[in-house]
């Protein structure tokens, strides 16, 4: 079977974990965690830093910071993971959703601007599969003329840029998963990131249950243990420190997988993609044929090939009935989930696996 993912290992990063066990500081107050702080604002080149225990996490203590509460209205797109619509209401807040453009498949500005209301006081950005959202910069705009704020979801995207900045800059605060299939990994793990030092510390303070500064365990404010462990830590400060190989390695297959899939009579690949800002998280295609990705997944695993489905619209999730509000309508989301996958995409997979996984697909 050829997986759709694998972590990226090396053996820095295992002398780094190892490292941290020796020391038994593997707690979330290990020193390993202030040095995966310190690593990723230097590579990012964002002032402060904190991490948290997922990116579910990271993106639900970087909107309590923006102080996102009862009533306050999130817009987000419809294509995306569902705790960017959990987090909100975990806050008490509501879930606005929004279909998201045709090119890179983030939120739709046209989209945003017919869902803002005066209960607006946030709108999610997030950047997919390795590239920046094509209306960043309107968004951003946006967001400063009319007072509200930003949040940017980097999860898919370390490392990508539009016209020469890293995501992650263009809004207020930022968060990431350090998930396992992340071209940065602990594992599990979140991270967020902000020039703005207040923003920061109030997401750090709810990830490690506002303890108090006088008393520590006088709690002034609602917080919960979100710390990510001195292991996990360890192993996303590792692979933070080699990013540009990482990147590197990364832009090497998706030129492979460019040059192979351009040649496909079945599968459409996504033109964003050869933007050449764009970084390789994972390797998506659109099926051209008059069939289901089901049968196309089922298929695939019968011939030893792991593809995944993509998103199901938050449009169409069954937890967020009468929870969400749904503005427009959402015929790329829906389209997205129905004609969209994406193939093994991992730093080791070698050449003849990738035009094995062409045979097959074309075979279908």
């Amino acid at each position: 079977m050829i997986p759709v993912n694998k972590p990226s290992i090396s053996s820095k990063d295992i002398l780094a974990v190892n490292s941290s066990i020796k020391s038994t500081f593997i707690s979330g107050t290990s020193p390993s965690v202030n040095e995966l702080k310190k690593t990723f604002c230097k590579q990012y080149s964002l002032n402060y830093c904190t991490a948290a225990s997922s990116g579910s996490a990271a993106i639900e203590a970087a909107l309590s910071a923006l102080g996102i509460s009862s009533g306050d209205e999130v817009i987000v797109p419809s294509f995306t993971i569902i705790t960017c619509a959990t987090a909100v209401i975990r806050l008490r807040g509501i879930p606005v959703v929004v279909d998201v453009e045709n090119e890179t498949f983030g939120i739709d500005f046209k989209n945003i601007q017919k869902a803002v209301t005066s209960k607006t006081k946030c709108i999610m950005l997030c950047h997919l599969f390795g590239m920046a959202a094509r209306d960043t910069l309107l968004i951003k705009n946006f967001c400063e003329k009319h007072n509200i704020h930003l949040l940017e979801d980097i999860s898919q995207s370390y490392g990508a840029t539009m016209k020469g900045k890293l995501v992650g800059h263009f809004g207020d605060i930022c968060a990431g998963s350090l998930y396992s299939n992340k071209i940065i990994t602990a594992g599990e793990g979140g991270i967020i990131l902000s020039n703005k030092q207040d923003l920061v510390q109030k997401a750090d303070s709810y990830c490690n249950l506002y303890f108090g500064d006088k008393d520590r365990f006088v709690h002034e404010e609602l917080g919960f243990n979100f710390r990510i462990s001195g292991l996990s830590a360890a192993l996303a400060n590792s692979q933070v420190n080699r990013l540009k190989s990482i990147l590197k390695q990364r832009n090497l297959l998706k030129i492979k997988y460019l040059n192979i899939f351009s040649k496909s009579k079945k599968y459409d690949v996504w033109q964003s993609l050869y933007n050449f800002e764009t970084v390789l998280w994972m390797f998506p295609l659109k099926i051209k044929l008059n069939k289901s990705i089901d049968s196309l997944q089922e298929y695939c695993f019968n011939n030893n090939l792991q593809i995944r489905k993509m998103y199901l619209g938050l449009n169409r999730q069954p937890c967020l009935k009468n929870k969400a509000k749904l503005v427009g309508s959402f015929d790329i989301s829906d389209e997205l989930y129905e004609k969209h996958f994406y193939i093994p995409t991992f730093i080791g997979i070698r050449k003849s696996q990738m035009l094995k996984i062409f045979d097959i697909l074309e075979k279908f």
